[in-house]
């Protein structure tokens, strides 16, 4: 079994890019889309962003959003969905960036059908085509430091997902 991972593994290399505060510095976008574009140059590597922060994948979970968030907005959003949910149990309220620790907010945000939520979500704001008719999509021209906003961190839950099934098929 461990071969058969090791061998699988080797397949693909994501390179996980935490865009928080990257984007309001343009040596940090410079940067960003060089890696994008060394990355698209070869075949077993991806880039896995979320733009303008993480928190906005976890707002795709609740529900599609295309608005143009500042990265403090995403998180307000997550902390009073966190809240709403705590309020509801009798739990008392999280301050500043509590959420970041919480332990429940996997179950706030939906479990498991939020994450499906979130890649059906993810996925239809990621193959939109923008105002001026390029897709937005991996592969296409636009520089994803500009994608606001934007993630494909569905792209690396559908290639575990293919990983994980490739493994149990071999240790059949």
């Amino acid at each position: 079994m461990q071969e058969c991972g090791r061998n699988l593994i080797r397949e693909r290399t994501f390179l996980v890019h935490d865009y928080d505060r990257a984007v309001e510095h343009s040596k940090a976008k410079d940067s960003f889309n060089k890696t994008f574009g060394r990355a698209k140059d070869e075949s077993d590597y991806y880039v896995i962003y979320s733009n303008p922060c993480v928190e906005y994948w976890f707002l795709l979970h609740t529900s599609y959003s295309d608005s143009d968030y500042h990265r403090s907005v995403c998180q307000e959003k997550v902390k009073n969905i966190c809240n709403k949910k705590r309020e509801e149990a009798g739990l008392s309220r999280l301050h500043e960036d509590d959420y970041k620790s919480e332990p429940m907010l996997f179950e706030y945000i939906g479990g498991l059908e939020g994450v499906c939520i979130a890649c059906r979500n993810a996925k239809t704001r990621f193959d939109r085509e923008d105002k001026s008719g390029s897709a937005v999509g991996p592969f296409s021209t636009i520089h994803h430091a500009s994608q606001r906003p934007c993630t494909n961190l569905f792209e690396l839950l559908q290639a575990l997902d293919e990983f994980a099934e490739r493994i149990h098929e071999k240790g059949k």
